[in-house]
Protein backbone atom coordinates (compact mmCIF):
# COMPACT_ATOMS: atom_id res chain seq x y z
CA UNK A 1 0.00 0.00 0.00
CA UNK A 2 1.06 3.59 -0.62
CA UNK A 3 2.01 6.08 2.05
CA UNK A 4 -1.25 8.04 1.93
CA UNK A 5 -1.91 11.62 2.93
CA UNK A 6 -5.65 11.25 2.35
CA UNK A 7 -8.60 9.28 3.69
CA UNK A 8 -9.87 7.20 0.75
CA UNK A 9 -13.65 7.22 0.26
CA UNK A 10 -15.56 5.02 -2.20
CA UNK A 11 -19.04 6.12 -3.25
CA UNK A 12 -21.06 4.28 -5.86
CA UNK A 13 -24.50 3.47 -7.20
CA UNK A 14 -24.31 -0.08 -8.53
CA UNK A 15 -27.52 -2.11 -8.96
CA UNK A 16 -25.81 -4.95 -10.84
CA UNK A 17 -22.39 -4.74 -9.16
CA UNK A 18 -20.22 -3.70 -12.12
CA UNK A 19 -19.64 -0.11 -11.00
CA UNK A 20 -18.89 -1.35 -7.50
CA UNK A 21 -16.21 -3.73 -8.80
CA UNK A 22 -14.35 -0.96 -10.64
CA UNK A 23 -14.53 1.52 -7.77
CA UNK A 24 -13.36 -1.13 -5.31
CA UNK A 25 -10.43 -2.09 -7.56
CA UNK A 26 -9.32 1.55 -7.64
CA UNK A 27 -9.75 2.06 -3.89
CA UNK A 28 -8.16 -1.23 -2.85
CA UNK A 29 -5.04 -0.43 -4.83
CA UNK A 30 -4.52 2.52 -2.50
CA UNK A 31 -5.71 1.17 0.83
CA UNK A 32 -7.62 -1.62 2.54
CA UNK A 33 -9.30 0.94 4.80
CA UNK A 34 -11.45 2.90 2.40
CA UNK A 35 -14.66 4.34 3.79
CA UNK A 36 -17.53 2.99 1.69
CA UNK A 37 -20.72 4.79 0.69
CA UNK A 38 -22.88 2.34 -1.24
CA UNK A 39 -25.86 4.44 -2.30
CA UNK A 40 -27.61 1.72 -4.29
CA UNK A 41 -30.45 1.23 -1.81
CA UNK A 42 -32.93 3.98 -0.87
CA UNK A 43 -32.05 4.00 2.83
CA UNK A 44 -28.43 4.82 1.97
CA UNK A 45 -29.33 7.94 -0.01
CA UNK A 46 -30.72 10.00 2.86
CA UNK A 47 -27.77 12.03 4.16
CA UNK A 48 -25.12 13.01 1.58
CA UNK A 49 -21.75 13.40 3.38
CA UNK A 50 -19.24 16.23 3.31
CA UNK A 51 -15.54 15.82 2.58
CA UNK A 52 -12.44 17.89 3.32
CA UNK A 53 -9.02 18.59 1.86
CA UNK A 54 -7.56 15.42 3.37
CA UNK A 55 -10.19 13.21 1.77
CA UNK A 56 -9.99 11.56 -1.64
CA UNK A 57 -13.36 10.59 -3.09
CA UNK A 58 -13.72 7.86 -5.72
CA UNK A 59 -17.20 8.28 -7.18
CA UNK A 60 -18.71 5.71 -9.53
CA UNK A 61 -21.93 5.81 -11.53
CA UNK A 62 -23.41 3.54 -14.19
CA UNK A 63 -24.38 5.13 -17.49
CA UNK A 64 -28.09 5.25 -18.30
CA UNK A 65 -28.70 6.34 -21.90
CA UNK A 66 -25.54 8.46 -21.92
CA UNK A 67 -26.21 10.24 -18.61
CA UNK A 68 -25.88 9.92 -14.86
CA UNK A 69 -28.99 8.06 -13.60
CA UNK A 70 -31.65 10.60 -12.73
CA UNK A 71 -32.37 8.72 -9.51
CA UNK A 72 -29.06 9.84 -7.96
CA UNK A 73 -28.91 13.43 -9.29
CA UNK A 74 -30.22 14.95 -6.09
CA UNK A 75 -27.91 12.94 -3.85
CA UNK A 76 -24.75 13.76 -5.82
CA UNK A 77 -25.77 17.40 -6.07
CA UNK A 78 -25.86 17.59 -2.26
CA UNK A 79 -22.37 16.14 -1.68
CA UNK A 80 -20.06 18.80 -0.27
CA UNK A 81 -16.31 19.13 -0.73
CA UNK A 82 -13.63 21.58 0.33
CA UNK A 83 -10.94 21.41 -2.35
CA UNK A 84 -11.48 17.65 -2.14
CA UNK A 85 -9.78 15.60 -4.85
CA UNK A 86 -12.19 13.27 -6.66
CA UNK A 87 -11.78 10.44 -9.17
CA UNK A 88 -14.79 10.14 -11.48
CA UNK A 89 -15.87 6.74 -12.81
CA UNK A 90 -18.56 5.93 -15.38
CA UNK A 91 -19.38 2.30 -16.16
CA UNK A 92 -21.34 1.57 -19.32
CA UNK A 93 -22.66 -1.51 -21.09
CA UNK A 94 -20.36 -1.41 -24.13
CA UNK A 95 -22.53 1.07 -26.06
CA UNK A 96 -21.39 4.63 -25.18
CA UNK A 97 -20.86 6.79 -22.11
CA UNK A 98 -21.60 10.07 -23.94
CA UNK A 99 -22.05 12.94 -21.42
CA UNK A 100 -21.79 11.00 -18.17
CA UNK A 101 -18.24 11.98 -17.20
CA UNK A 102 -18.66 15.67 -17.96
CA UNK A 103 -21.96 15.66 -16.08
CA UNK A 104 -20.28 14.13 -13.03
CA UNK A 105 -17.49 16.69 -13.34
CA UNK A 106 -19.94 19.59 -13.35
CA UNK A 107 -21.93 18.26 -10.40
CA UNK A 108 -18.84 17.71 -8.24
CA UNK A 109 -16.79 20.75 -9.24
CA UNK A 110 -19.70 23.03 -8.42
CA UNK A 111 -19.76 21.64 -4.88
CA UNK A 112 -16.11 22.10 -3.94
CA UNK A 113 -14.45 19.01 -5.42
CA UNK A 114 -11.37 19.03 -7.67
CA UNK A 115 -11.53 16.23 -10.29
CA UNK A 116 -8.05 14.74 -10.68
CA UNK A 117 -8.86 11.91 -13.08
CA UNK A 118 -11.74 10.09 -14.75
CA UNK A 119 -12.36 6.73 -16.32
CA UNK A 120 -15.04 5.19 -18.54
CA UNK A 121 -15.05 1.44 -17.95
CA UNK A 122 -17.17 -1.31 -19.44
CA UNK A 123 -19.53 -3.58 -17.54
CA UNK A 124 -21.78 -6.36 -18.76
CA UNK A 125 -24.94 -4.71 -20.06
CA UNK A 126 -27.83 -4.95 -17.64
CA UNK A 127 -30.25 -5.97 -20.42
CA UNK A 128 -28.21 -8.86 -21.85
CA UNK A 129 -25.14 -10.92 -21.02
CA UNK A 130 -24.33 -11.00 -24.73
CA UNK A 131 -23.03 -7.41 -24.65
CA UNK A 132 -20.01 -6.58 -22.52
CA UNK A 133 -20.00 -10.23 -21.48
CA UNK A 134 -18.37 -10.80 -18.08
CA UNK A 135 -16.96 -7.28 -18.01
CA UNK A 136 -15.19 -5.89 -16.13
CA UNK A 137 -12.67 -8.62 -16.88
CA UNK A 138 -9.13 -9.14 -15.62
CA UNK A 139 -7.76 -6.64 -18.14
CA UNK A 140 -10.26 -3.99 -17.02
CA UNK A 141 -9.35 -4.51 -13.38
CA UNK A 142 -5.62 -4.33 -14.12
CA UNK A 143 -6.18 -1.03 -15.95
CA UNK A 144 -8.24 0.23 -12.99
CA UNK A 145 -5.39 -0.56 -10.59
CA UNK A 146 -2.77 1.22 -12.71
CA UNK A 147 -5.19 4.12 -13.15
CA UNK A 148 -5.54 4.32 -9.37
CA UNK A 149 -1.82 4.72 -8.77
CA UNK A 150 -1.41 7.24 -11.59
CA UNK A 151 -4.32 9.25 -10.25
CA UNK A 152 -2.90 9.48 -6.75
CA UNK A 153 0.50 10.46 -8.15
CA UNK A 154 -1.14 13.62 -9.55
CA UNK A 155 -1.97 14.98 -6.09
CA UNK A 156 1.35 13.83 -4.69
CA UNK A 157 3.22 15.91 -7.27
CA UNK A 158 0.94 18.92 -7.86
CA UNK A 159 -0.89 21.46 -5.70
CA UNK A 160 -4.59 20.60 -5.96
CA UNK A 161 -5.53 24.15 -6.98
CA UNK A 162 -3.09 24.10 -9.91
CA UNK A 163 -4.47 21.23 -11.98
CA UNK A 164 -7.27 20.94 -14.52
CA UNK A 165 -9.05 17.92 -15.98
CA UNK A 166 -10.47 18.06 -19.50
CA UNK A 167 -13.15 15.54 -20.42
CA UNK A 168 -15.24 14.64 -23.47
CA UNK A 169 -18.92 15.51 -23.41
CA UNK A 170 -21.43 18.11 -24.45
CA UNK A 171 -23.11 21.22 -23.07
CA UNK A 172 -26.03 21.00 -23.03
CA UNK A 173 -26.02 17.33 -22.11
CA UNK A 174 -27.83 14.69 -24.07
CA UNK A 175 -31.54 14.94 -23.27
CA UNK A 176 -32.67 12.67 -20.45
CA UNK A 177 -34.87 9.94 -21.86
CA UNK A 178 -38.22 9.40 -20.20
CA UNK A 179 -38.22 5.84 -18.96
CA UNK A 180 -41.35 3.79 -19.62
CA UNK A 181 -43.53 2.72 -16.72
CA UNK A 182 -42.40 -0.86 -17.01
CA UNK A 183 -41.49 -3.41 -14.39
CA UNK A 184 -40.23 -6.96 -14.74
CA UNK A 185 -42.45 -9.88 -15.63
CA UNK A 186 -42.71 -12.61 -13.02
CA UNK A 187 -42.40 -16.27 -14.01
CA UNK A 188 -44.06 -19.19 -12.16
CA UNK A 189 -40.65 -20.30 -10.90
CA UNK A 190 -40.59 -17.51 -8.26
CA UNK A 191 -39.94 -18.95 -4.78
CA UNK A 192 -40.68 -15.73 -2.83
CA UNK A 193 -37.12 -15.68 -1.45
CA UNK A 194 -37.13 -11.87 -1.08
CA UNK A 195 -33.76 -11.44 -2.84
CA UNK A 196 -35.13 -9.06 -5.46
CA UNK A 197 -36.96 -7.00 -2.82
CA UNK A 198 -33.87 -6.45 -0.68
CA UNK A 199 -31.75 -5.39 -3.67
CA UNK A 200 -34.18 -3.09 -5.51
CA UNK A 201 -32.77 0.48 -5.56
CA UNK A 202 -36.18 2.14 -5.81
CA UNK A 203 -38.39 0.02 -3.53
CA UNK A 204 -40.43 -1.09 -6.54
CA UNK A 205 -40.77 -4.66 -5.24
CA UNK A 206 -42.51 -6.03 -2.15
CA UNK A 207 -43.92 -9.33 -0.96
CA UNK A 208 -47.33 -9.97 0.51
CA UNK A 209 -48.68 -13.40 -0.38
CA UNK A 210 -47.00 -12.90 -3.74
CA UNK A 211 -44.42 -10.60 -5.31
CA UNK A 212 -45.86 -7.12 -5.91
CA UNK A 213 -44.26 -5.04 -8.66
CA UNK A 214 -44.80 -1.27 -8.80
CA UNK A 215 -44.07 -0.42 -12.44
CA UNK A 216 -44.14 3.32 -11.71
CA UNK A 217 -41.07 3.06 -9.47
CA UNK A 218 -39.03 0.74 -11.67
CA UNK A 219 -35.98 2.18 -13.49
CA UNK A 220 -35.22 -1.04 -15.41
CA UNK A 221 -31.81 -1.37 -13.76
CA UNK A 222 -32.21 -5.18 -13.87
CA UNK A 223 -30.82 -5.72 -10.40
CA UNK A 224 -33.71 -8.10 -9.71
CA UNK A 225 -33.10 -10.03 -12.93
CA UNK A 226 -29.37 -10.41 -12.32
CA UNK A 227 -29.73 -11.42 -8.65
CA UNK A 228 -32.73 -13.76 -8.78
CA UNK A 229 -31.44 -17.26 -7.86
CA UNK A 230 -34.10 -19.04 -9.98
CA UNK A 231 -34.27 -16.67 -12.99
CA UNK A 232 -37.89 -15.84 -12.22
CA UNK A 233 -37.82 -12.25 -13.49
CA UNK A 234 -37.36 -10.81 -16.96
CA UNK A 235 -38.00 -7.62 -18.91
CA UNK A 236 -39.92 -7.63 -22.16
CA UNK A 237 -41.78 -5.06 -24.23
CA UNK A 238 -39.63 -2.15 -25.37
CA UNK A 239 -36.57 -3.68 -23.70
CA UNK A 240 -36.74 -6.58 -26.18
CA UNK A 241 -36.21 -4.11 -29.02
CA UNK A 242 -33.36 -2.37 -27.18
CA UNK A 243 -31.79 -5.73 -26.39
CA UNK A 244 -31.88 -6.84 -30.03
CA UNK A 245 -30.27 -3.58 -31.18
CA UNK A 246 -27.55 -3.86 -28.55
CA UNK A 247 -26.69 -7.42 -29.56
CA UNK A 248 -26.62 -6.41 -33.21
CA UNK A 249 -24.58 -3.22 -32.87
CA UNK A 250 -22.58 -3.24 -29.62
CA UNK A 251 -20.78 -6.56 -29.32
CA UNK A 252 -17.29 -5.48 -30.41
CA UNK A 253 -14.76 -5.27 -27.55
CA UNK A 254 -14.16 -1.76 -26.26
CA UNK A 255 -11.29 -0.67 -24.05
CA UNK A 256 -11.61 1.59 -21.02
CA UNK A 257 -10.88 5.28 -21.61
CA UNK A 258 -8.97 7.16 -18.91
CA UNK A 259 -8.20 10.84 -18.40
CA UNK A 260 -5.81 12.65 -16.06
CA UNK A 261 -5.60 16.22 -14.84
CA UNK A 262 -2.55 18.22 -15.84
CA UNK A 263 -0.95 21.37 -14.44
CA UNK A 264 -2.67 24.62 -15.45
Amino acid sequence: MLALNHQINSLYFSPTGTTQSIVEAIANQLTNRAKIYDITLPENRLNPPSFGKKDLLILGSPVYAGRVPELIHDYISHLKGNQTPVILIAVYGNRAYEDTLIELYDMLYTNGFIPISAGAFIGEHSYTNKVGTQRPDSTDLAIAKDFSLSSYKIIQENPIEEIVLKLPGNHPYKELLKRPSLGPTLKPSCILCNTCVTHCPTGALSIEDKLIIDDSKCIQCCSCVKKCPVNALEFGGVTDIIRENLIKNCKSYKNPEIFFASPI
